[in-house]
């Protein structure tokens, strides 16, 4: 008797472990359903079949520029040839706009490209004044920053330069009330939001940034880190098409769970 007691609760605990097992698949399945959903009416409605995820992330940071109004004042770091500084120019054209970008050849094609329209400034941000060794990957340019990290190819050609590092508060004068930044840097996304900590607390820009592994492994950039840097300023953080949708905000377990899932590496945060 009391083993048939025992194998009738072992039966009924199975029962309501698959059952669990069951409800949390389908919960998750409804999840995936509901964002590939979303992709695909976002795609329809924005940009057909475009289905490159950088292209995507270019596509929303655009729709955000281009409602922050005619006259915002925005910052491109990591300008890169400038694709974003000229996107400002373009949707906010009474604003005062900076880009920042340390390699030499390329900044010397801004302050070509841009003239007096753009300020533009040579040195790599970071939390603290000083100089340092950047990596220059004369192959593959786009993936140059303060620290070695893979890039999507077996053999770089590399060379080390000299760089000033210097604070993006130090850069903009007090007086600019900043309402963008776009901060696209090499894992270095960090140390960049924290030498510009005066203009967060100051002007509350909304801020488009880079931050995947690289963040965490090269620069200790945690995302317990990440989130508790935004929050202690009174910032959201988001995906950038949740944003733009108006979806719910990330809280602190969640986007620490979304970060190590390493579906996305670009995000947005904004003054809640």
């Amino acid at each position: 008797m009391k083993k048939f007691f025992w194998l009738t609760i072992f039966s009924v605990i199975i029962n309501l472990v698959l059952i669990v097992m069951l409800v949390v698949q389908q919960n998750s399945n409804q999840e995936m359903k509901s964002r590939i959903n979303d992709l695909e009416e976002k795609k329809a409605f924005s940009f057909g079949e475009l289905m490159d995820i950088n292209a995507k992330y270019d596509f929303e940071a655009i729709e955000i520029i281009k409602s922050l109004g005619t006259n915002a004042n925005c910052v491109d770091i990591g300008a890169h040839k400038g694709f974003f500084t000229e996107i400002f120019l373009e949707n906010c054209p009474e604003g005062s706009h900076y880009a920042v970008e340390p390699l030499p050849h390329l900044y010397d094609e801004l302050t070509q490209k841009f003239g007096d329209e753009v300020t533009v400034f040579s040195q790599a941000l970071s939390n603290e004044k000083g100089s340092t060794t950047f990596n220059y990957i004369v192959s593959n340019p786009g993936y140059s920053g303060l620290k070695k990290r893979k890039t999507n190819r077996e053999v770089e050609e590399v060379k080390e330069i000299e760089v000033e590092l210097e604070l993006l508060d130090n850069l903009i004068p007090e007086s600019v009330d900043i309402d963008f930044m776009k901060i696209d840097v090499e894992g270095a996304e960090f140390l960049v939001l924290q030498g510009s900590k005066r203009i967060l607390q100051q002007h509350k820009p909304i801020i488009i940034f880079e931050y995947g592994y690289d963040s965490r492994d090269l620069f200790g950039a945690t995302p317990e880190l990440v989130f508790d840097f935004f929050d202690s300023l009174g910032y959201k953080v988001s995906l950038m098409e949740y944003y733009l949708r108006n979806k719910p905000t990330f809280d602190r377990s969640h986007f620490i769970d979304h970060f190590n899932i390493g579906y996305n590496w670009y995000y947005v945060a904004y003054p809640g």
